[in-house]
């Protein structure tokens, strides 16, 4: 999601420096291998944090973009004493403090269409700021009628997408045993979900290299977006606007009209309910 974002910034002319944290520990880098490269910052002392806002203010920033969900109150504390914008970035639900903040105060900035329509219904008296994220473009072959496959796209590698991925599989092999699924992408579980009849796992890919990968598969169908909210993953929305019948979670709550052929689901429906509208949908389709 980071890539994506140093995109849509070039695109603006817009030099951009990352900051990733390691518990108590910032690391700097400038995305375009210029300087900083190896620069920390420490913010557990006070002296620390002095040499952090020295370090800082040298770097002249312009803007501060921010895409953690709850950044160290220190760090906030640090970029607002150089009086420069911050612009606060909805990627997840799990995000912090801009729920309690006054509304009109802060706005928020959104990656999708999808992730407006999240924060709308969460936050409906927060100024939403929509700046779409540059989306690479999948390129697939018109679909042969015959061995199509379903495709999985998993935004994380988390327990709950391995849990899904499983349960989606026994009910479409006893529903469809000769149709294949493909997850593309990595999961915690590649060699569990390979030891299955009916799962080949890609392992991790970009998103510029999705259509070269599923094309030899011949995807009928692809399921994404179906864990916890994720906005402007790059998999995600390279899936999402597949030349294919796509399932996802509806975050907007019904606000946003899917395309003809894809299927959105409900947010709030669990696992086994979520696999057996997908393998309807596919039986259907």
């Amino acid at each position: 999601m980071t890539n994506a974002l140093i995109r849509h910034l070039r695109l603006h002319g817009e030099r951009t420096v990352l900051l990733s944290r390691d518990d108590n520990v910032l690391h700097l880098r400038a995305a375009d291998g210029g300087l900083p490269q190896t620069t920390c910052l420490r913010l557990d002392t006070e002296a620390n944090l002095a040499s952090a806002g020295d370090i800082l203010r040298r770097l002249s920033p312009t803007r501060v973009e921010i895409l953690e969900p709850n950044p160290p109150p220190r760090l906030i504390e640090l970029i607002r004493c150089l009086d420069v914008p911050i612009d606060r970035w909805l990627i997840s639900e799990s995000i912090g403090e801009i729920a309690s903040l006054p509304s009109g105060t802060t706005p928020l900035f959104v990656p999708s269409k999808m992730a407006k329509a999240y924060a709308q219904s969460r936050w409906p008296d927060r100024k939403i700021l929509l700046h779409d994220w540059p989306t690479c473009f999948m390129t697939l072959p018109p679909i042969s009628a015959n061995d199509k496959s379903l495709v999985i796209v998993p935004s994380t590698p988390t327990l709950a997408s391995l849990r899904m991925i499983n349960t989606l599989a026994d009910r479409l092999w006893r529903r469809e045993p000769s149709l294949p699924i493909v997850v593309a992408g990595a999961t915690c579980g590649d060699d569990r979900l390979m030891s299955r009849p009916n799962i080949f796992v890609t392992g991790a890919i970009a998103a510029d290299e999705l259509g070269d990968v599923l094309r030899p598969h011949n995807p009928g169908w692809i399921l994404t977006d179906f864990e916890q909210p994720v906005f402007g993953h790059p998999l995600v929305e390279t899936a999402r606007q597949a030349t294919r019948p796509v399932a996802y979670r509806d975050w907007s709550g019904g606000a946003l009209k899917p395309r003809k052929g894809d299927l959105a689901i409900s947010a709030i429906v669990n696992a086994a309910a979520l696999a057996d509208l997908v393998v309807d949908w596919v039986a259907r389709s």
